[in-house]
């Protein structure tokens, strides 16, 4: 996964640049707003789902791939541990384990949780 950019953040590590990042993917991703976070992605970011298919190469696949999402009467969020990251220049990597969090309809107010690990470059 390629991150174009981070929202505002104080801290400049590559671990605080990281959860700024995933912060702000949060945000948009419960929002379904579409843009804000084709935003956070280089012209040919992968993104991999955890089911079967769910995979997206470059801007047009992963807008493709999260207009299909954003349809679902859940939304998407995730929790994770502070990130291991490096940084050399303006790319930022990271990897990180983490929960999804899927809220919404169906859910009677439940959080349904699963395991996963988050990895970008």
């Amino acid at each position: 996964m390629g991150l174009a950019s981070a929202s505002v953040t104080d801290d400049l590590t590559p671990a605080g640049i990281a959860n700024s990042i995933l912060t702000t993917l949060v945000g948009c991703t419960r929002r379904r707003d579409l843009t804000g976070v084709l935003d956070l992605f280089v012209d040919d970011a992968a993104l991999f789902g955890s089911d079967l298919g769910e995979f997206a190469r470059g801007l047009a696949d992963l807008r493709d791939l999260l207009t299909t999402i954003f349809a679902e009467p859940v939304t998407f969020g995730w929790t994770w541990d502070h990130p291991v990251a490096g940084r050399h220049g303006d790319v930022v990597w990271f990897v990180a384990l983490g929960q999804a969090l899927l809220e919404g309809e169906g859910r009677l107010g439940t959080v349904e949780r699963a395991n996963l690990q988050l990895v970008a470059e």
